[in-house]
């Protein structure tokens, strides 16, 4: 008899402790209010659904400009060049796309394409422009970009209007996208080149060129330019006219710089415990962003009089290169809701202190987003943070194959399969647009019972 009550003592204790496991695993510690907000709430309580524009025509007017200048000559004349490829694959596709396309080449000045266009294309005659204004072209960009036009551009991207220089151009594309913050991208190819290479550098001057193309590195490098009026718009493009370019390198600075996994709350390893999971995440699409979640908490104990703590943890692949991860920015906004109804607007949340720091990996790809003197929610309520993180001012890099395509001082015959300040021009997009990018949008629910 009482081996056989030990035995069900024992069974009582196993399945008592395999109950509070499964409790455990469940995340279901805390007691949660009698309502709990839906996803559809929290998202219209930010306003944070798609605007409704970015939906609109995604086949607008386009413009198509080919600079014409003697520097884009070699091009040509280098027999089945890689440029000549791409420019006739591009005009033939644009064409056909059931675009409204107005075609221009352009040097000192601008003209309408004539007919038989693809014959001009492909001549080395057409490319005799005197100098290429690269800065005039996006003063007439901006424009399109006002009327809700795409502009697409081919060119070596080196300004050589005599009383400009290629920080000019850089300057005026910052502009640019400060004052439109178009959608953008950058393809870059390299192509075959024959004919006479023009210095920017000093006093300028020529010398002739020959590079021939097929070999990593190899080649002249030219670019095809996209200014696209919203998202929508430059993916129908990307889709269709831009593949299969063959481009062997790309930038697309309206992208987030990193794309990050799923974040996973992580519990304090000591007492007091605060929070505990209450559901698992739940994702939802929020401004155009796709990865966006909802992650919900109840609270397992009382914080103290300076506040709770909150720690999630996150791996992540970045597009262009992070200086520091402990300088991303946040925007940290709050809702609450209490029985059933959202007790106020949106509003920043000032108290809250919101940080990063690397934990782990020796790669570097994993972090810590860490929250502290996260007040306690009234009774039977719902306190919900929107989180967004950027990457801050000055914390990013340029894509690792800029460098490679870049030089300095094109005085010398080694920097000809290069492009003059390159990594300056895409550093202005950097800073312009992608250090400002949303790349982490989350909600998290801090819900308190009775």
């Amino acid at each position: 008899m009482i081996v056989g009550a030990i035995a069900q003592d024992r069974r009582k204790l196993l399945a008592g402790c395999l109950l509070a496991l499964a409790g455990v695993m469940a995340g279901c510690g805390g007691s949660p209010p009698s309502f709990v907000p839906q996803s559809e709430e929290i998202v219209n309580a930010f306003q944070a659904k798609p605007p409704a524009e970015a939906a609109g025509d995604p086949r607008p007017a386009l413009d198509f400009y080919v600079d014409s200048s003697g520097s884009m000559k070699g091009f040509a004349a280098y027999t089945g060049s890689k440029y000549t490829t791409v420019v006739l694959s591009v005009w033939h596709k644009l064409t056909t796309a059931q675009y409204e396309v107005n075609g221009y080449q352009f040097a000192k000045g601008f003209d309408r394409f004539g007919r038989n266009v693809e014959a001009q294309l492909i001549s080395p005659d057409f490319y005799s422009g005197e100098e290429t204004h690269l800065t005039e072209l996006l003063h007439r960009i901006a424009e399109h970009i006002r009327r809700g036009e795409i502009s697409v551009v081919i060119s070596d991207m080196v300004e050589s209007q005599q009383d400009l220089k290629q920080m000019d151009l850089v300057r005026d594309l910052s502009k640019l996208l400060a004052d439109r913050r178009p959608e953008m991208l950058l393809l870059g190819f390299r192509s075959g080149f024959n004919g006479t290479y023009y210095i920017s550098m000093g006093t300028g001057g020529t010398y002739p060129l020959r590079l021939s193309e097929g070999a990593p590195g190899r080649g002249r490098p030219f670019y095809l330019l996209v200014f696209a009026p919203n998202q929508a718009s430059l993916e129908t493009l990307r889709k269709y006219p831009l593949t299969g370019l063959g481009e062997e390198a790309s930038f697309q600075p309206t992208l987030p710089p990193l794309v990050i996994a799923e974040p996973a709350f992580v519990a304090a390893h000591t007492p007091p415990l605060f929070w505990t999971r209450f559901r698992k995440p739940e994702p939802v699409a929020t401004d155009g962003f796709s990865s966006a979640s909802i992650h919900r908490l109840v609270e397992s104990a009382s914080p103290q009089a300076a506040g709770s703590t909150l720690e999630f943890r996150f791996t992540a692949e970045p597009h262009v290169p992070v200086l520091d991860p402990r300088r991303f920015t946040f925007t940290v906004e709050k809702v609450a809701f209490q029985k059933g109804k959202r007790r106020e607007k949106p509003a920043a949340a000032r108290v809250v202190k919101v940080s990063v720091s690397p934990v782990g990996k020796p790669d570097g790809s994993a972090f810590a987003l860490n929250f502290a003197q996260l007040p306690r929610p009234a009774a039977d309520s719902w306190d919900v943070y929107r989180v967004q993180m950027r990457a801050g001012k000055g914390n990013l890099g340029t894509p690792s194959w800029v460098e490679d395509w870049s030089t300095p001082n094109d005085q010398s015959y080694r920097a000809s399969n290069r492009t003059l300040y390159l990594d300056v021009l895409v550093e202005s997009m950097v800073r312009a647009i992608t250090e400002n990018v949303v790349f982490s949008d989350h909600f998290i629910a801090l819900g308190r019972g009775k």
